[in-house]
């Protein structure tokens, strides 16, 4: 696959007469188009024009003591993911000053990038020329020492709740007393696979001056594909002013050698994707510029359907395609189950399962603790609702049928993950 081109091929196993064993059971052909993944036979009586805007789960699915479905289209009120949250920091303010509060987000200042832009900046970038969606993101500020990108990193992290590696974060662990070119290009890129990493699990910001534009272009191609670049940007004199520690007239003196913007060039960061001006002058304060940011952490609402997925089949797919179909983003909750005789497939391997069968498309899988009910209140900017038109014949497909042998109930995609897996063989 090409990175800078976006450009790449697909390959789908085929089974060959496991496709058409579906309509044995479920009266529903298997496709691959994006929004249609079930279409009903002629003469078939299902209709999809009615379907509510809601969750649709059925009791086997969720193994709930009520049949409680899980939540509608607004699922999840105003995040998607839980907060993580950051401590908070009294770090530096570099000279910038606080706003008042938030202001309105402004919108981001983009000053194109001479690389070919891997995504548009936005909630809905991608990881990866497949278009899977990544869960959460990498932002990496480069600019001169005391352009602020500490403090506004700190502060981004207080909002959005973000990990920060930056030289004082990480130095008990992963420091760096090389500074010449080789040395920081080395440490630099050891950072990235760092932040690739711990982006698993959360978003990461991550600030360092990162002063040449070979390495940025080098830290991008080891971030995910959603991965920002954001250069911090002020002059240097007032970076100089700024400078409480002294730094800039040690290398004046010559006592500090290799320092960037005086004894070692900075380089313009062509391959930013965003400029913010850190200067301090009025509407530049701390929380204006975070403000320019919020859009890279917003996550859109979505549907969240729970279930143990043991493992994947037509029924289920027949209720995450409707939510599609009506524009939903998708949350697929997988029930963190022990690994039992009759649940065989650990929860890491259903995650990979439903990422395989839902590459490229809008359905992000979570593992999730456990439950043996859904308890809520007022229900405040969601619902809770059950599934009421669920065809028989999809409400009659059984996991444990599929665990027992019953192939014809997965779709093709499932059965190529199985094979590969080695779970199932080819035959």
């Amino acid at each position: 696959m090409n990175r800078a081109s976006g450009h790449h091929s697909e390959t789908l196993c085929g089974v060959n007469g496991q496709a058409s064993a579906c309509t044995e059971q479920s009266n529903f052909t298997p496709s691959h188009t994006k929004h249609d993944e079930y279409r009903p036979q002629s003469g078939s009586s299902i209709s999809r024009s009615k379907v509510p805007l809601c969750v649709a789960t059925s009791l086997g699915s969720l193994g709930l003591e009520t049949q409680i479905p899980g939540c509608c289209s607004n699922a999840l009120a105003n995040q998607v993911v839980p907060d993580l949250g950051a401590p908070s920091r009294n770090a530096p303010t570099s000279g910038i000053p606080r706003g008042a509060g938030h202001s309105t987000p402004l919108p981001p200042l983009d000053i194109g990038c001479a690389r070919p832009r891997r995504c548009e900046i936005g909630n809905s970038c991608r990881t990866d020329a497949t278009g899977v969606l990544m869960a959460n993101r990498v932002v990496w500020f480069t600019g001169l020492s005391g352009a602020g990108k500490t403090t506004i990193a700190m502060a981004a992290a207080d909002r959005f709740g973000c990990e920060v590696l930056d030289g004082d974060t990480i130095r008990d662990f992963f420091s760096n007393t090389d500074f010449s070119r080789e040395g920081r290009e080395r440490h630099l890129l050891g950072v990235a696979r760092m932040a690739k990493m711990i982006s698993k699990h959360t978003n990461v910001i991550c600030s360092f001056i990162t002063p040449y534009e070979d390495v940025r272009l080098k830290i991008l191609d080891i971030l995910p594909e959603n991965a920002v670049m954001v250069h911090i940007s002020t002059s240097l004199e007032v970076c100089e002013d700024r400078d409480v520690k002294g730094l800039y007239a040690k290398a004046r003196s010559g006592e500090i050698a290799n320092f960037t913007g005086v004894t070692d060039p900075f380089d313009s960061p062509e391959c930013a994707h965003l400029t913010l001006d850190s200067s301090g002058e009025e509407g530049k304060s701390v929380d204006d510029l975070v403000d320019q940011l919020s859009h890279l952490f917003e996550r859109p609402k979505a549907v969240l359907l729970p279930g143990r997925w043991q493992p994947l089949h037509v029924g289920h797919e027949w209720l995450i395609q409707r939510e599609l179909d009506q524009g939903n983003r998708v949350v697929v909750g997988i029930r963190d189950t022990p690994v039992t005789e009759s649940d065989p497939y650990s929860a890491g391997m259903r995650k990979r399962m439903i990422e395989h069968r839902y590459e490229g498309e809008d359905v992000e899988a979570w593992i999730m603790p456990d439950i043996v009910a859904i308890s809520y209140g007022r229900k405040v900017g969601y619902e809770l609702r059950e599934a009421d038109d669920i065809p028989p014949e999809v409400f009659a497909v059984s996991a444990t049928g599929v665990r027992g042998g019953n192939r014809a109930n997965v779709s093709e995609k499932v059965m190529e993950f199985m094979i590969s897996e080695g779970i199932w063989d080819g035959e």
